[in-house]
């Protein structure tokens, strides 16, 4: 069973062009994920979600 770590990045199967870092594994074995989003009215923001399943995320290779 594949496994993700703290700081992998990923993108979610309904967002695919937005990429998500793993910020926490859950006990469940979900992901908590956030991202970056362009700097709006008041500064940057951030989304994130909670309990995603692996089966919603698809992983990036990493940057060399």
């Amino acid at each position: 069973m594949q496994t993700l770590k703290i700081g992998q990045q990923v993108t979610l199967a309904f967002m695919e062009p937005r990429v998500f870092r793993v910020t926490a594994v859950n006990i469940d074995g979900s992901y908590s994920i956030e991202t970056q989003l362009d700097h709006l009215q008041g500064g940057p923001q951030k989304l994130s979600y909670d309990n995603v399943p692996l089966e919603m995320l698809k992983v990036l290779a990493p940057v060399l």
